[in-house]
């Protein structure tokens, strides 16, 4: 038995564990008298490294000593814990990997950035979803961002894109994201003569970086884009009808951490990260001319789904 001066559950002291930051518990009975505490964690790449996923929700079995103290084994997040035995109930239907946006509203997955999604900027269509750009993807008023959390250490997401870009103002695909001063990119834009042209951008710590690849591609001509994280690794492709083609860059996919989002100035904490990794589309107008761009699906795929 842990001594009552004991945490009930910590991480702290133990960099070997492959659940780290557990805190912020509930204690919570079910409908047939066992108890848990739901608590959030998060799963670094590496021993004290750098955690993708963000916060996590765990579970860990309770117990009570007989003078009515709590206790968790180890008083440490275990990895697997048993099931609570609830009663019977119909099983949830698993969300389907491809949404066609064949609804008027968003499924539940799908979160946006500093506005709801609104009929201003985002249309649901049977087929397709058209987003009208925004800000720039530094900008911290009206992004057009659609996106969905990371939820595993190897994932993807792909779509197929119709967008015709006019200048370089104009840009449209997928990103890798953290917050504004942390993510990746690959888009479609134009060239100073219209021509469009696939490109990839990064932006690390607010440090924008601009990749050495550029594919030209044939205008009105839909492009499927595809994002795979393999942590600690980020891989774009594409293709423009010849089958699937992986750019010759490796990105780092760790500065989607929020241990890389935390910002220090004068030795003290600026910038604080805490939102974890999310895969999502993404939208530009700088010009303001109403440009607009068209998905036709996105598939988030999980190893479980039969990701690559």
């Amino acid at each position: 038995m842990l001594p009552r001066h004991r945490p009930l559950l910590t991480s702290r002291h133990d960099p070997t564990l492959r659940l780290q930051k557990a805190g912020h518990c509930s204690l919570v009975e079910t409908q047939t008298g066992q108890w848990y505490a739901a608590h959030i964690v998060a799963r670094p790449h590496t021993e004290r490294g750098r955690c993708v996923l963000g916060r996590e929700t765990a579970l860990q079995p309770v117990t009570w000593t007989e003078d009515g103290w709590p206790r968790i084994a180890g008083a440490v997040p275990a990895v697997t814990v048993p099931a609570p035995a609830l009663p019977p109930a119909p099983a949830p239907e698993p969300p389907p990997t491809t949404d066609h946006f064949d609804t008027p509203a968003l499924g539940p997955d799908w979160s946006t950035l500093r506005r709801p999604a609104t009929s201003d900027w985002i249309e649901p269509a049977p087929g397709r979803l058209r987003v009208h750009g925004g800000q720039s993807p530094v900008g911290r008023r009206s992004p057009s961002l659609l996106a969905r959390r990371v939820t595993a250490r190897n994932c993807s997401l792909r779509t197929s894109l119709t967008f015709a870009p006019r200048t370089p103002d104009h840009m449209a695909g997928l990103t890798a994201y953290h917050n504004t001063r942390n993510w990746h990119y690959l888009h479609v834009t134009a060239q100073d003569d219209g021509a469009p042209v696939l490109r990839t951008l990064s932006c690390e710590a607010g440090r924008l970086v601009a990749h050495r690849t550029s594919v030209p591609l044939v205008p009105g001509h839909p492009v499927v884009l595809h994002a795979e994280l393999d942590l600690p690794v980020l891989r774009f492709s594409y293709d423009t009808g010849q089958g699937m083609r992986v750019l010759p860059v490796g990105l780092d996919a760790t500065v989607l951490s929020d241990e890389h989002a935390d910002e220090f100035h004068d030795g003290r904490l600026r910038v604080l990260g805490f939102t974890g990794a999310m895969l999502g589309l993404w939208v530009q107008d700088l010009d303001g001319t109403g440009v607009y761009a068209d998905f036709a699906h996105a598939t988030y795929l999980t190893p479980r789904d039969g990701a690559a």
